[in-house]
């Protein structure tokens, strides 16, 4: 969580004439060895203390850290150390350093960090009298790496068309630096133009057929999102994409993707009747809310003359007096790619021998390599792109089988 800033130059860019950085302590005015004398640098008010003996500044360091982490502040003075000189942390504004925080010795320990406690943390090498010998400044920032997903994440267009594709910011501190890139290549295809978080094809050929990147960095941080894009030249025979297949439990919250490039006459429809008054676009998405048996068949989505077919297929829940209280609950309701993820089934009502609780995947013979269901426990220690879809936790018992469903959606950085 230690990330040494441009002009610290090794832990020494804390001194007046060489950080440059806003509310440095001490001041730019003072040359880095007058511990930030109000008639220096016009910032004395802000630290309350000011030390008379002109301690020898050790220098500053930036130290990054995101909001609920941990990060150890470690002032370089050990080596300078002698005999009967003690260590003491202090903020650099007055206030006291919050107790969930602490000191051993030349590190101070900052847990589960939150907004206030951003600012400049200052070390005191103190003798057997009281006098300050020397100060380092750690410069603590409390800053959200970018996390990105990208709209669409797959399209499929012809040649000639001028698809985009957007890489959109879910969370992240500004500034937030986007940059675009093909993957395996350091340059983008002449035919590609970025226009901030868009990235705009203009008469795309076959040949840009791939997969693009979208990066996010901060101060923080970096995520990265990948989108693929298919260029189809098969003529007539062009025009339908493969058919997919989604099945669901009734009254849960379904969508139904469509990976043709969006466009102006893009369109859903459902073979032979009409779409669900439910049903609404999202992008390029069709999302049915509270589905219901009826709502099972063909759905057509269309742009630019070309077709995708996806099969909806929801099942029925039957009634049963004797069914249990099913609850499940994620430790995250919105996973990124590469989090830790812990979802539990708890059931309610039923005790005693004969109760089996199970994990399932809906459409799959299993669950993937890095999850693992033991009981009413499922654990992604990372989670992938692939991950995303529909998990079931079975309960069955003497009385009968019973199950609640989850939909995992995963955001799409990287």
């Amino acid at each position: 969580g230690q990330y040494p800033s441009q002009g610290s130059q090794g832990g020494q860019g804390g001194r007046g004439d060489q950080g440059g950085q806003g509310g440095i302590y001490p001041s730019q005015g003072d040359q880095g060895s007058q511990g930030g004398r109000g008639d220096q640098g016009g910032q004395g008010e802000r630290y309350p203390y000011q030390p008379d003996n002109n301690p020898t500044s050790m220098g500053q360091q930036d130290y990054y850290v995101e909001p609920g982490n941990n990060v150890q502040l470690v002032a370089n003075v050990v080596g300078n150390m002698a005999p009967g000189i003690n260590t003491v942390w202090k903020r650099g504004d007055g206030v006291p350093i919050n107790r969930r925080h602490s000191q051993q010795n030349n590190i101070l320990y900052i847990n589960n960090a939150e907004r206030a406690d951003q600012g400049i943390y200052v070390c005191q090498g103190v003798d057997t009298t009281g006098s300050i010998l020397f100060e380092y400044n750690a410069n603590l920032v409390i800053a959200a790496s970018p996390r990105i997903r990208l709209d669409p994440q797959q399209q499929i267009v012809r040649p000639g068309d001028s698809p985009q594709i957007e890489c959109q910011i879910v969370q992240g501190d500004q500034p937030i630096r986007i940059q675009w890139s093909r993957e395996g290549s350091q340059e983008l295809p002449t035919s590609v133009a970025q226009n901030g978080p868009i990235l705009q094809f203009r008469g795309i050929a076959v040949s840009d057929t791939g997969r693009y990147v979208c990066k996010a960095s901060n101060a923080a941080g970096q995520s990265e999102a990948v989108a693929e894009v298919i260029v189809n030249d098969a003529g007539d025979d062009g025009g339908m994409i493969e058919m997919q297949q989604l099945s669901s439990s009734q009254g849960a919250t379904v969508d139904l993707p469509c990976r043709l490039a969006p466009s102006d006459d893009m369109k859903w429809r459902k073979e032979g009747g009409s779409l669900p008054d439910r049903a609404t676009q999202v992008r390029t998405a069709l999302r049915i809310e509270r589905v219901t048996v009826e709502d099972s068949g063909k759905y057509i989505c269309t742009s630019q003359g070309r077709m995708q077919y996806v099969t909806l297929m929801v099942e029925r829940l039957t009634v049963n007096p004797a069914k249990p209280k099913i609850s499940i609950t994620p430790s995250n309701t919105s996973p990124a790619i590469g989090d830790f993820l812990d979802v539990k089934c708890e059931v309610e009502g039923l005790t005693g021998r004969g109760l089996k609780v199970s994990w399932a995947k809906i459409g799959q013979s299993d669950m993937g390599d890095n999850v693992n269901g033991r009981a009413t426990l499922m654990r992604i220690e990372t989670v992938k792109r692939e991950n995303e879809g529909l998990y079931r936790c079975t309960v069955e018992t003497r009385a009968g089988t019973f199950y609640e469903d989850y939909t995992l959606s995963v955001s799409g950085s990287a």
